[in-house]
């Protein structure tokens, strides 16, 4: 039985790195005398401070250790350990300490906690209507005098249906100011449009860590109501379709005929009731609910490039996980409903490369040359060659074949990245709703 017990008072679980620790524990003297104690407090095995005193004989002392954490030290968990020692009061400087009670314990190390703090401000309650656009200011506090760099600001959108099934968590708005300055402020902000019934969660991140959440509940503003979910949930390279389903519930007092009128995906549209040429079917056509019931409709879309073809974005030049909104109307709803995926960039096969090459040779073709009967052969090989040495001949151009081979292959790809400008012209200054989903 030890002589000495040492009895933890005050033992920190966590520290931060640059942080001063300090452990407080009581030592009680069992002994018949008075004796000099040294303790000692070791940092997996290494000693970081030590402190010896005088307890007289059936006395007790607390003694406060400190470690003062390197700003390089290992982030995670760690060894702690505080040895008692002891001798009689009256011994040589040189007499041996023997070893009295010790206690050993975790310490979790992480980083510090910056000086940044976050908020998300809607500028609507708790509870809305479907089709409410709801605005959200993203406030960021340095409290720091010293001003923060490259601050990484993320919302997170999670979306719960009437059934309390949830979605995955979405990046729909993301910044990082390159300057935040001491005691300052930074504010920016997006606006969302909220459609499905149900639960809507924003997680505000800063600097990597949750700062701020909002729960925003929507209503049904119609007697029908109806709400969309899709799988997968994330569209990675391999993957060739998703599936949606609308859930419908009739809460009138009265039968009613209810069917989709229209279903974009990234903002183009991919499904009129009206029109024959669809990339998609609806799974029925049309339902007819009574009062108090359910039913659902299905749908499929293919990943591929006929969805490519009606659609406004180049799905091969997006960023990974960018977030996709599918739409379907329904025509009992004002509002469609929505759900997001996210996406990685479609990759790009053989045949884009061909077609981007065949139009802008036509392009070349049509708009400058104008004197090329055979497109087909300006598309590819010699006839594209001798066309265009041809061509700057007749203009006091001499060229072998081979420069013109080179040549004609990347001005047909220059051409046609002048083509997408042409079509695609830089947006003007209205920033829309400020969040990263297309076609929301």
């Amino acid at each position: 039985m030890m002589r000495f017990p040492v009895c933890p008072v005050v033992w920190p679980g966590t520290a931060r790195l640059g942080d001063s620790v300090g452990f407080d524990v009581d030592l009680v003297n069992t002994y018949s005398v008075d004796k000099s104690v040294r303790v000692k407090l070791e940092i997996d095995g290494i000693v970081v401070d030590v402190v010896e005193t005088t307890i007289s004989a059936g006395h007790s002392a607390g003694v406060l250790l400190h470690w003062n954490v390197p700003d390089d030290f290992s982030v995670g968990e760690h060894t702690v350990k505080i040895q008692a020692w002891s001798r009689d009061i009256n011994s040589d400087e040189d007499a041996p300490w023997n070893p009295e009670d010790s206690e050993t314990g975790p310490i979790n190390v992480e980083r510090p906690k910056d000086l940044l703090f976050g908020k998300l401000v809607p500028n609507v309650d708790d509870i809305v209507v479907q089709g409410t656009v709801v605005h959200f200011d993203v406030i960021v506090e340095n409290k720091n005098v010293s001003p923060a760099y490259n601050v990484p600001i993320r919302v997170l959108y999670t979306y719960q249906d009437p059934n309390g099934e949830f979605s995955d968590s979405k990046g729909i708005f993301e910044r990082k100011p390159r300057q935040i300055d001491g005691l300052g402020t930074n504010i920016t902000w997006f606006e969302i449009t909220l459609t499905n019934p149900g639960k809507h969660y924003f997680t505000l991140y800063v600097n990597g860590e949750i700062e701020d959440e909002k729960i925003i509940t929507v209503i049904s503003n119609s007697s029908v109501v109806a709400w969309m979910t899709c799988s997968p949930e994330f569209v990675s390279e391999d993957v060739d379709s998703v599936s949606c389903r609308i859930e419908v519930e009739n809460l009138d007092s009265m039968p009613v005929d209810i069917w989709i009128t229209d279903i974009y995906f990234a903002g183009g549209k991919i499904y009129d009731r009206t029109e024959g040429d669809n990339l998609i079917a609806s799974n029925p056509e049309s339902l007819t609910l009574n009062p108090d019931y359910s039913e659902m409709f299905t749908f499929t879309i293919p990943i591929n490039g006929e969805l490519q073809k009606r659609v406004p974005v180049d799905l091969s030049d997006i960023n990974l996980g960018t977030p996709i909104a599918i739409q379907a109307y329904l025509n009992q709803l004002k509002e469609p409903v929505t759900y997001v995926i996210e996406m990685n960039p479609r990759p790009v096969t053989a045949g884009d490369v061909a077609e981007a090459m065949y139009s802008g040779a036509k392009w070349v073709k049509d708009e400058i040359v104008g004197t090329f009967t055979d497109v087909r052969s300006i598309a590819g090989g010699a006839g594209a060659t001798k066309g265009l040495v041809k061509f700057l001949a007749k203009r006091g151009i001499e060229i072998s074949s081979e420069s013109a081979g080179m040549i004609f292959g990347a001005f047909a790809l220059y051409v046609k990245l002048w083509i997408y400008v042409l079509e695609n012209p830089i947006p003007g200054d209205d920033p829309g709703d400020n969040n990263l989903i297309i076609g929301d």
